[in-house]
């Protein structure tokens, strides 16, 4: 049975957008890497660019740290 716990807030800079693939890597303040699909519920996909600051959403299930959704902050 998978747990989920309670969602932390993270802020990251887009370090690269793979549009042919519908990746975003980014750089958290966390000092973690993290990344976005086109289908993570959040800001427009094809909106984003390198550089943009963002806040991810985060929630561990088990072992692993998943972002389920973003949202782009102001420039």
């Amino acid at each position: 049975m998978s747990t989920a716990s309670h969602p932390s807030i993270v802020r990251a800079v887009v370090r690269e957008i793979l549009p042919r693939t519908g990746l975003a890597h980014l750089d958290g303040d966390d000092q973690r890497e993290w990344t976005v699909t086109k289908s993570t519920p959040g800001a427009d996909f094809a909106h984003l660019h390198p550089g943009d600051r963002v806040e991810l959403c985060v929630e561990r299930h088990d072992a692993w740290l998943i972002v389920s959704g973003y949202a782009e902050l102001d420039h």
